[in-house]
């Protein structure tokens, strides 16, 4: 399933690219990733917890760089399984940043995501939707804290 949105970061498009970089950062800015642990300049260790519907996965994924454009896009892929449930997951990813003026970068990304086993089971409309919430309070938390560095400002644009 392919899914994708735009979402604007009230901040330079420096600050946000290397924000994106950073993994304490993007632990707290990701909805569910309690933990994240840098392998080699390409590979990274996920931890993810989410609540789809009456369903709660927890994943340990693998996340690979497959292309990095600075500071206007990055290209991974991540496949993680939760043993627990059943449950794999795959997600190829693309996020495009465009300087929209001097103080606000738009994020556009799609996933293309492939769900397995019975996290699989509740269907796209429930993953589609937890997606959403996901892009909406990483877009929150991301202004939140690049709004906060600056020193005040306008918040999220979703």
């Amino acid at each position: 399933m392919v899914m994708g949105g735009t979402f604007q970061i009230a901040a330079p498009i420096q600050r946000v690219w290397t924000a994106l970089f950073d993994i304490p950062t993007m632990t707290g800015w990701v909805p569910g990733v309690s933990g994240a642990r840098r392998i080699d300049e390409k590979h990274y260790e996920v931890s993810i917890e989410q609540r789809v519907a009456f369903l709660a996965a927890r994943f340990e994924a693998a996340l690979e760089l497959q292309e990095v454009a600075a500071p206007h896009r990055i290209g991974f892929t991540l496949e993680g399984k939760d043993g627990r449930m059943a449950s794999s997951v795959k997600v190829r990813t693309t996020i495009s940043l465009r300087e929209v003026d001097a103080q606000r970068t738009e994020i556009v990304y799609e996933n293309d995501m492939s769900v397995f086993g019975r996290l699989g089971s509740i269907g796209f409309s429930a993953i589609k939707r937890k997606a959403k919430e996901i892009e909406e309070e990483f877009a929150r938390r991301a202004n939140a804290a690049l709004t906060q560095e600056a020193g005040g400002g306008a918040g999220a644009t979703v």
